[in-house]
């Protein structure tokens, strides 16, 4: 039986790149909060996490309102569905900092805060830059001599690798690997990141 897909990198990583590659290619593409809690749930009731979902792919699983990010049960996938491929969406640190602040106007930034009950812009890019390189550590320590398990940054994108990866089971007509960027909009002033008291 074919396993499913699943992206483990953090939001900002190529999520929606991957996303397309797939969908291009005929792949049932899910992802966002309502997949994200009922993975959530299936755990907590200890259930298979991915009872009760059709898809091929599943990408930026999170529920960022409610603090709840599937890339932190890898674990539990991995035991509940061995058969599953893993791949870790990634990118400069930095970078990915920047794209996070940047995203949703700011928005996203804010509601990390609140999240982590912290008030200072720079403990948030602290706390993001120590979760970046201990979750990669965990990560690849963890799939160390897994064969279900590819790394995919995204300043270097080999789409044959990731298909020669996937194996025969998934079926690719479309090679060219997209980019989707979200444009930045021009002259828009620098957001204030703060939490009023």
């Amino acid at each position: 039986m074919r396993g499913k897909i699943i992206q483990i990198g953090f939001n900002k990583t190529g999520t929606s790149s991957l996303a397309r590659f797939f969908s291009n290619n005929g792949f049932k593409v899910v992802g966002h909060s309502r997949y994200a809690n009922k993975i959530i749930n299936n755990i907590h009731q200890d259930q298979p996490p991915f009872q009760g979902l059709d898809f091929d792919v599943a990408q930026d699983l999170e529920d960022h309102k409610n603090n709840l990010y599937i890339q932190d049960y890898y674990k539990e996938i991995d035991q509940s569905h061995p058969e599953t491929k893993f791949i870790l969406t990634t990118r400069s640190c930095e970078k990915w900092i920047e794209s996070r602040l940047n995203h949703n106007a700011g928005r996203y930034a804010r509601r990390a805060m609140r999240n982590h009950g912290i008030t200072e812009l720079n403990e948030l890019i602290h706390r993001w830059r120590e979760q970046f390189y201990q979750y990669h550590l965990d990560v690849t320590r963890y799939f160390k001599d897994s064969n279900n398990f590819y790394i995919l940054p995204l300043e270097k994108i080999d789409a044959q690798g990731l298909i020669d990866f996937l194996g025969s089971d998934f079926k690719f007509s479309k090679t060219n690997y997209p980019t989707v960027q979200i444009k930045k909009i021009k002259d828009v002033p620098q957001y204030d990141l703060s939490i009023p008291d």
